[in-house]
């Protein structure tokens, strides 16, 4: 890896990860169908329902806090990450199923439904057990920590670097000039 997109890439990790920077406009994890609906970092009202949303919520919180309340990249960056796009995906999913409310649903309308539902269901399931990887990675790495070189000190810090490089196109290769 070159040093400049070393650089490049540490100071953009190190910006999310010490100013919680967010895209301009909506905070990523709103939906759009809903404007009051906000990300929390507190879990949602659990219905007795529902014990995907429970296993979630579990999952997605059950992660103690480090001692000093330190932003790690599994609690900063990787789980916020996929509660976000897991949020964003059955936002998407229920605006669906509110848009075909009230017209008459055809056999092939209601089974696409049904499939979508289905899959949506599996890919909670992933998320949570994604979710339960990243934070058993995270536990072994803080048992014997390895240097991951310059001031990366987490294996997971390291690999959210490796994806910032491989996402990030270098200057001047195919981007837009920035003004």
């Amino acid at each position: 890896m070159s040093k400049r997109i070393e650089n490049r890439s540490r100071r953009r990790f190190q910006k999310y990860r010490h100013s919680g920077a967010r895209r301009k406009g909506r905070p990523l994890g709103t939906c759009p169908a809903n404007p009051n609906h906000q990300r929390s970092t507190e879990a949602p009202p659990r219905k007795s329902a529902d014990s995907t949303t429970s296993q979630s919520t579990l999952a997605f919180s059950a992660h103690p806090a480090p001692p000093d309340n330190e932003i790690t990249a599994l609690n900063g960056v990787i789980l916020p990450a996929l509660e976000a796009a897991l949020r964003r995906r059955t936002c998407k999913l229920h605006a669906l199923t509110r848009n075909s409310g009230g017209k008459q649903i055809t056999p092939a309308a209601a089974e696409l439904a049904q499939k979508r539902q289905y899959a949506h269901e599996k890919l909670k399931r992933l998320v949570i057990k994604a979710a339960g990887v990243f934070k058993e990675i995270e536990k072994w790495d803080d048992e014997a920590p390895v240097p991951m070189g310059g001031e990366i000190n987490s294996f997971l810090e390291g690999f959210l670097e490796e994806v910032l490089v491989r996402v990030e196109p270098e200057d001047g290769e195919g981007s837009p000039p920035k003004k």
